[in-house]
């Protein structure tokens, strides 16, 4: 069900983590809940104890929330379990990589901007690609249902849900794409994503390196992308183009039954 971002409730706290203090312990997560037809919220914090715990339960209750996020830092043994002992499933564990970007020339060649013209092939080999997402590690939630919510993503990136996606084809046929957001200081990569018989002929660097010259052309500082700890693969390709791992998170998922 649709829900509204501002059914969200303050309180202050001391403990267990300053950075919660004063901010919104627990947000209600609009497009997430509308996709899924179910009501999702995240902890908007990356500490959680008893006490917070407590608190964080008392105000799912009061919104009616079926399904809550939680990240927090892999080093930090009391989130973890308190998260745990809380019934919270273990989804996904998370690296960040970051680089920092030097001027350079552009040149797309064979990649270009998409447009939303491109959206049903898109959506096709994004609905294939993105087997090692959270998504579908948790058991409450459909196979099919993920592969819709990538087919959906990268859709919406092309109406502007991102600021950019390119595209690069071989034999007139999408081979792969790239999407990202500029943000202050940083371009976020969304999705990446290769089709599978084109694996090995370093389309996923070439992506990478357009993007880079699209985020360099904003002024952005730096370019950023996540990805799983089981996706070996990508850990590869970001490692061989200059990236270094900068954050590495678990991420957990509680469901309420109603």
């Amino acid at each position: 069900m649709p829900v509204k971002e501002d059914q969200i409730r303050r309180r202050d706290l001391s403990t267990p983590a300053e950075i919660l203090e004063s901010q919104d312990i627990i947000k209600q997560l609009p497009w997430d809940s509308h996709f899924f037809g179910i009501n999702i919220a995240s902890i908007n914090g990356s500490k959680l104890d008893k006490e917070l715990l407590e608190e964080v339960f008392r105000l799912s209750a009061e919104l009616g929330i079926e399904l809550l996020y939680f990240e927090c830092e892999v080093g930090d043994r009391e989130s973890l379990r308190t998260a745990e002992s809380g019934g919270f499933n273990l989804v996904d564990t998370r690296l960040r990589f970051i680089k920092t970007l030097e001027r350079q020339v552009c040149s797309l060649r064979s990649v270009r901007k998409a447009s939303i013209e491109d959206g049903d092939e898109l959506g096709e080999l994004a609905s294939a690609l993105y087997k090692d997402s959270r998504f579908y590690f948790d058991e409450n939630i459909s196979n099919e249902k993920c592969d819709q919510m990538y087919r959906q993503w990268i859709i919406n990136s092309l109406h502007g849900f991102e600021n950019i996606v390119l595209l690069m084809e071989e034999d007139r046929k999408p081979a792969g794409f790239i999407s990202g957001k500029y943000n202050a200081h940083f371009g976020d990569i969304g999705l990446v994503g290769v089709g599978e018989r084109f694996a090995g002929r370093g389309i996923g660097s070439a992506l990478l390196q357009a993007i880079e010259c699209e985020f360099a052309v904003k002024r952005m500082k730096y370019s950023r992308v996540l990805t799983q700890a089981r996706n070996i693969p990508a850990q590869r390709l970001y490692a061989k183009n200059g990236y270094k791992v900068e954050r590495l998170t678990h991420y957990y998922h509680r469901w309420f039954r109603r």
